[in-house]
């Protein structure tokens, strides 16, 4: 797929997709509206939202689980039929499904923030769940690396999921459980950059490195290579240092863009309570 307006009815971009997008987008913007006028409490949006992370893993590992054979194939669990001569040799989750992309660690720091009585990091957390979780998830939304099959459950659980992510990172903003300065909005940079530096030890530990088959190696944080081939920008057509500066320069300034009009609105109240 070099040219994403070629793709395949079920590919990325292609028109199921584009059709899931767009509905994933409306819902966004309706519920996000919705939420920020109704008097529904944040702390019930973190429930609702740790419900759905339930849901989501457990789908995501039924759906993936996989059986090592005697012949050395392996198969979906769903998908296994007994064959004479052939034995299961192990069940096991494949690694390139462990949740450790930056969508799928959220919910790790939004369980972390219902439990701990550290009201410092729950601010911590919150502001940096905030720019990430709503960039993040809204990118793999319109990216679409799962494609747009609709009769495989996997594709719902993957934009409904990102569509409750963003609309839960939306209202800590619009449930006023943040205020966002300067200061905060640094720390989330240094945050984010040093998850996605050792995003990439990760991937070298969990990964077979030197193995020819792409299935034996992680791309967790996305950064060893881009989510799909043939992106315009992120594309390893330069090499992986040129990649690395890329992807990392695009993520420090969507962050920045997102919340420089609420560290502006904070600057300016800080200059009017000096003067």
């Amino acid at each position: 797929m070099n040219l994403v307006f070629l793709a395949d009815v079920t590919d990325p971009f292609g028109r199921n997709h584009l059709i899931l997008a767009a509905t994933c987008i409306l819902l966004i913007i309706a519920l996000s509206i919705l939420v920020a006028k109704s008097k529904i409490k944040f702390s019930t949006l973190i429930n609702i939202m740790l419900i759905l992370w339930v849901c989501s893993e457990t789908t995501k590992l039924i759906g993936n689980m996989e059986y090592l054979l005697s012949d050395g194939s392996t198969i979906e669990i769903i998908k296994y039929q007994a064959k004479e001569g052939v034995s299961i040799v192990r069940a096991f989750y494949p690694r390139t499904q462990l949740p450790f992309h930056l969508c799928s660690i959220q919910p790790l720091f939004i369980l972390v923030v219902k439990l701990s009585k550290n009201e410092k990091l729950k601010d911590t957390l919150l502001k940096f769940i905030f720019p990430t979780a709503t960039l993040g998830a809204v990118i793999a939304i319109l990216v679409g690396t799962v494609g747009g099959d609709f009769t495989d459950p996997h594709v719902y659980e993957y934009f409904f999921f990102h569509a409750s992510l963003t609309i839960f990172a939306i209202s800590i903003v619009t449930k006023k459980q943040i205020t966002i300065t300067l200061k905060s909005h640094l720390q989330t940079l240094l945050m984010i950059f040093l998850m996605f530096v050792g995003s990439i030890w990760l991937n070298s530990i969990l990964s077979d490195t030197g193995a020819k088959s792409s299935g034996l190696y992680t791309n967790f944080f996305y950064s060893m290579k881009p989510p799909l081939e043939g992106l315009p920008v992120l594309n390893l057509n330069n090499g992986w240092f040129a990649y690395f500066f890329t992807i990392v320069g695009i993520g420090l300034f969507a962050i920045t863009l997102l919340q420089l009009p609420f560290i502006i609105k904070s600057l300016k109240k800080d200059k009017q309570n000096i003067e």
